[in-house]
């Protein structure tokens, strides 16, 4: 089994079992597309060239988290926080920011 699959299977299998701590974790160039991670802490997360489309990220705290070349097209990030995160080169076609922060983000697109 792949890194990348383990390691959507061990975040999927935490949120179902209520944990929602997934603070500095390294989910670099993995396919969380559709994910229902609403609520979760990914502050500091290493998010890079990861595929978010589509997922709900609704108030979830992204504060400082790497998402470089991240794909987030669709995906949910209404009240999401996402102070002094890295979003240089993301997609954000059709994603859902109402009420989100962005203090201090950095949206280069290159």
């Amino acid at each position: 089994m792949s890194e990348e699959i383990l390691k959507r299977y061990e975040l999927v299998k935490k949120y179902a079992q209520g944990e929602r701590n997934f603070s500095a974790i390294n989910l670099t160039e993995v396919n969380l597309s559709q994910m229902n991670l609403s609520q979760t802490n990914l502050s500091n997360a290493i998010l890079f060239r990861s595929n978010l489309s589509g997922a709900n990220l609704s108030e979830a705290n992204l504060s400082l988290a790497n998402l470089h070349v991240a794909r987030l097209s669709s995906a949910n990030l209404s009240k999401a926080i996402l102070n002094q995160a890295t979003l240089n080169v993301a997609n954000l076609v059709r994603a859902h920011l109402s009420q989100a922060q962005l203090l201090g983000a950095t949206l280069v697109r290159g």
